[in-house]
């Protein structure tokens, strides 16, 4: 569910807290701010959301998590504040501001982390349970935010411009990635019903793959003690010929996630933004002998404003059809759209209807059945 818009509701208006947890720690208190999230979470857990994904053909269930979902966050004191260290960055108030920013993020994360074990880990037993009971057959845990962050953006610290992220450096934070890693491969081990488990060990790395690699070599050997759990490991399109080798040597499978803005509701003109993902795609699932899904993938950049404003509501189904059938086309084994919440009057990223009066969730049940061709457009969207 990540930061929802229902997850600030009844905070002050104009806000200045959508999207900064850190303000919203910082104005209701720590125990309050924790209290808000879990139920938040509960409420995508327990709702009806995994039953009706399910129901709409969906089997692949792609859930990203923070390290301090996984293990107790450090505190205070706790070798992470240097996450962002102003000493190494350009002299500017920009960086010092960054720097004052990380190191609130910090706190505010820690105010909602310091007991995984009692705030995080009977939850996603309770996701997994309850997923797998809905029908769901594979399931993907994605080490969306290790310590430290691989890229430098918002995957594990704060973003700053220029920043690459700083887990290769800190071995601190290895370890504390290495741990969450496992206790993902952990959670997934006693799952034997399902068809497929796999742990995804980063999320978008912003460095070269090769710079990676010894990385990726002790976090498989790590997921690799628990029989049955699979290795992904994540890239962008150009990015995958460098990639084959190294997953290969892993016995991995590739996951690729692939963003492009269109302004017009045109198959031609997809066909040729999508051509070099496309081919680069086809590429590494032969080396791969199929081991490539596309693990994120949206309808958010569809339309002149960049949200899917001028696409119809039947337009952004006739999309979302034809990126499903390229990327099978391409050899994917597996599609997961990023983001699919569906609560609160909420709908998922890029799924903003231009015309019709349908509800969210109305949206939501009948959209997630078009990768498999089963779903049919209600005449209102004609």
């Amino acid at each position: 569910p990540g930061f929802a818009a229902s997850l600030f509701a009844e905070m002050p208006r104009p806000s200045p807290w959508d999207g900064d947890w850190a303000s919203v720690v910082q104005a209701t208190g720590r125990e309050a701010a924790r209290a808000r999230y879990l139920a938040h979470i509960d409420r995508y857990i327990d709702g009806p959301l995994l039953a009706e994904l399910a129901a709409a053909g969906n089997t692949l269930l792609r859930v990203p998590l923070g390290f301090w979902n996984l293990l107790a966050f450090p505190g205070p004191g706790g070798g992470l504040h240097g996450c962002l260290d102003p000493s190494t960055a350009p002299a500017s108030q920009h960086v010092k501001h960054a720097a004052a920013a990380a190191a609130a993020a910090h706190e505010a994360v820690w105010s909602l982390s310091s007991d995984a074990g009692a705030d995080y880990l009977p939850r996603l037993e309770r996701l997994l349970v309850r997923a797998e009971a809905a029908g769901f057959t594979a399931v993907l845990l994605d080490m969306h935010a290790p310590a430290c962050s691989a890229n430098g953006e918002e995957h594990g610290a704060v973003s700053l411009e220029g920043s690459k992220g700083l887990l290769l450096a800190s071995a601190t934070a290895r370890n504390l990635t290495l741990r969450a890693t496992a206790a993902m491969a952990s959670l997934l081990a006693s799952r034997t019903r399902l068809a497929w488990r796999a742990v995804e060990l980063l999320n978008e790395p912003g460095e070269a793959p090769s710079l990676y690699a010894s990385y990726y070599e002790a976090a498989a050997a790590v997921v690799r003690q628990h029989a049955g759990v699979d290795v992904v490991l994540c890239s962008w399109t150009y990015q995958l010929e460098e990639l084959a080798p190294i997953a290969s040597r892993l016995g991995a499978w590739m996951d690729v996630h692939i963003y492009h803005h269109v302004a017009r509701a045109a198959p031609e003109l997809w066909a040729s933004e999508f051509a070099s993902d496309l081919r680069q795609m086809a590429t590494a699932a032969r080396a791969s002998e199929g081991r490539l899904l596309v693990g994120e993938y949206t309808l958010a950049l569809a339309g002149g404003d960049g949200e899917g404003g001028s696409f119809t509501d039947f337009e952004l189904l006739q999309y979302a059809r034809w990126q499903a059938a390229a990327f099978a086309a391409a050899g994917a084994a597996a599609m997961a759209y990023w983001n699919a919440f569906c609560e609160l009057g909420e709908s998922p990223w890029g799924y903003r209807r231009a015309s019709s009066p349908l509800a969210a969730q109305d949206w939501c049940r009948w959209v997630y059945g078009f990768a498999s061709g089963e779903g049919e457009c209600p005449a209102a969207w004609a």
